[in-house]
C-alpha cells in the first residue's frame, strides 16, 4: 500500500476512528486532593460552562462523581448545575 492510498483511508475517520462523546456529556474532569482530606472537582462539559464543587471526603467525592457521571437519567445536565457546593437533588 502506497502513502497517498493510506492517506486516503483514514481522511474522513482519522487514525482511531471517528471518536464518540461519552454519554455523561463531560470532556474532562480534574480532581485536585487537599491537605485536609477533603477535594475540589472541576468538570469541563462539553458545551457550557465548568462545573466545580468540594467534597467533604473520600466517600463524599464519590457519591458526588456517581451522581455526575453515572447514569445518564441520574446525572444533571451539562451547564444546569446548582451554585451552591452541593450537586442537585433528584426531585
Amino acid at each position: 500500500m502506497d502513502v497517498k492510498s493510506l492517506l486516503d483511508s483514514v481522511k474522513d475517520t482519522g487514525l482511531g476512528g471517528k471518536k464518540k462523546r461519552p454519554k455523561h456529556g463531560f470532556r474532562s474532569t480534574h480532581t485536585e486532593h487537599l491537605d485536609d482530606g477533603s477535594h475540589v472537582v472541576r468538570m469541563q462539559p462539553h458545551e457550557g460552562r465548568e462545573i466545580s464543587y468540594s467534597a467533604k471526603n473520600t466517600d463524599d467525592l464519590a457519591k458526588k462523581i456517581k451522581q455526575y457521571l453515572g447514569d445518564k437519567s441520574e446525572a444533571p445536565v451539562p451547564g444546569t448545575a446548582p451554585t451552591s457546593e452541593e450537586p442537585a437533588e433528584k426531585a
